[in-house]
C-alpha cells in the first residue's frame, strides 16, 4: 500500500507540473495526489504501527503522526524556496522525484507485522498479559484472534459513539485550520505574522504530539481526549473576546495541545477493535467524518461572507468540541456479541 500510494502520488505531482487550467490542478490535487496520500501515508503508515506496537502504541502512533507537522515544517519551506527561483511546476517534478527516491529505502524496512517477521508486538519475548485502560473495569485491547470484524465493529455503540466524537475533534480542528491566518487577521493580526504563528503552532505541535502518546499508554485515552477537547472549547470562547499577541498566542499554545491528541484518538481503534482490521475500520469511519472536513470550513467562509465576524463560528465549533468531550468521558469499550445458538 505504500508502495502504490507513494507511486501515485509521485504520478499526481508529475501530472501537476502540466496542469493549464484551474480545474486541472483541483482534479489532479483531489484525484490524484490526495488518493496516493490517503492510501500510502495515511491509512497504511498507522495501520503498520498498530500491527507493531500495543503496550505502546498512543507514543508510536505519536511519532508516526509528528511527521505530519514536522514534515510541513520542513519541506513547505524548501518547496517555497523552490517555487521562488525555479516555479511551481519545476517544484513539483522535484516533490515527486523525491517522493520515489524516499520510497526505496523505505519498503526496504517496512514488514506488515512483527509475526511476518518471526516477532511480537512492542519487541516483547513472549505474549505480555492482556492490559486493561487506566481506571476502566472493562477490558479495551482484544485478545490475539478476538479482534473484531468490520461488521462486528459497526454492530456496537461504541463505534458511532466513537465515530461521532471522532467527527467532532477532526472537523473542528481541520476548520479551525483551514481559516487560520483569516481568523488571526480579524483579530487584528497581519496576514505575514498570522502565517508565522500557523508555523509555530506546527512545531509546537510535534513535542506535544509525543508527549500526550507518552501518557495516553499510562491513562484512559478517552478520559485525555474529552479533557482535551473540553479545554479546547474554553479556548474558542477565550478567543472570541479576546484581543492582544500576548492572549492570541496563549491561544495558539492551547490549541497547539488539544490539536496534539490524534495519536491517542487512533489509538483507541487498536485498543477497541484489534490490528487485523484496523486499516479497514478506520477508513470505513474516515468516509463519514471525511464529510464533516469538508462541511465544517466551508459552513465557517459562508458565516464569515454574511456576518464578517467568526464569532458565531467559534461558538458553534466550542459546542461541537463540549459535545465530543462528553462522549468520549461516557465511552465504553465494546464486547463482542456472543452467537446466536442455532437450533437443529
Amino acid at each position: 500500500m505504500i508502495a502504490i500510494g507513494a507511486t501515485v502520488m509521485a504520478a499526481g505531482y508529475f501530472l501537476l507540473a502540466t496542469a493549464d487550467s484551474y480545474i486541472a490542478v483541483l482534479l489532479i490535487y483531489l484525484c490524484v495526489i490526495s488518493l496516493g496520500f490517503n492510501c500510502g501515508f495515511s491509512h497504511a503508515t498507522l495501520a503498520l504501527v498498530n500491527s507493531w506496537f500495543i503496550r505502546r502504541r498512543s507514543v508510536a502512533m505519536a511519532l508516526a503522526t509528528s511527521a505530519f507537522p514536522l514534515g510541513g515544517a520542513i519541506i513547505a519551506p524548501l518547496l517555497g524556496v523552490a517555487v521562488a527561483l525555479l516555479g511551481w511546476r519545476t517544484a513539483a517534478v522535484f516533490a515527486g522525484a523525491g517522493i520515489l527516491v524516499l520510497l526505496s529505502p523505505v519498503l526496504l524496512i517496512v514488514r506488515r507485522s512483527p509475526e511476518s517477521v518471526g516477532l511480537l508486538p512492542d519487541g516483547d519475548d513472549a505474549p505480555p498479559p492482556l492490559p486493561t485502560d487506566a481506571g476502566a473495569t472493562t477490558i479495551v485491547r482484544p485478545a490475539a484472534g478476538q479482534d473484531f470484524t468490520v461488521k462486528e465493529a459497526m454492530r456496537t455503540s461504541t463505534f458511532w459513539w466513537f465515530l461521532l466524537a471522532t467527527t467532532m475533534r477532526i472537523t473542528i480542528g481541520s476548520a479551525i485550520t483551514v481559516h487560520f491566518v483569516a481568523i488571526m487577521v480579524w483579530k487584528d493580526v497581519n496576514e505575514t505574522t498570522a502565517a508565522g504563528l500557523l508555523g509555530v503552532f506546527a512545531l509546537i505541535s510535534v513535542p506535544l504530539r509525543i508527549f500526550m502518546g507518552s501518557i495516553g499508554d499510562r491513562y484512559s485515552k478517552a478520559t485525555l481526549l474529552s479533557v482535551t477537547l473540553g479545554v479546547g472549547a474554553v479556548s474558542l470562547v477565550f478567543l472570541n473576546y479576546t484581543h492582544g499577541y500576548l492572549a492570541l498566542f496563549v491561544f495558539l499554545i492551547v490549541f497547539a495541545w488539544v490539536e496534539s491528541n490524534p495519536a491517542l484518538n487512533w489509538a483507541m481503534i487498536g485498543d477497541y477493535f484489534g490490528r487485523s482490521q484496523f486499516a479497514t475500520i478506520r477508513g470505513s469511519m474516515s468516509f463519514f467524518y471525511g464529510w464533516g472536513q469538508m462541511t465544517t470550513p466551508l459552513l465557517a467562509g459562508i458565516i464569515w461572507d454574511q456576518t464578517g465576524s467568526y464569532s458565531i463560528v467559534l461558538w458553534i465549533f466550542a459546542v461541537m468540541w463540549v459535545i465530543g468531550a462528553v462522549i468520549f468521558a461516557v465511552l465504553k469499550a465494546p464486547r463482542r456479541r456472543a452467537p446466536v445458538p442455532v437450533l437443529a
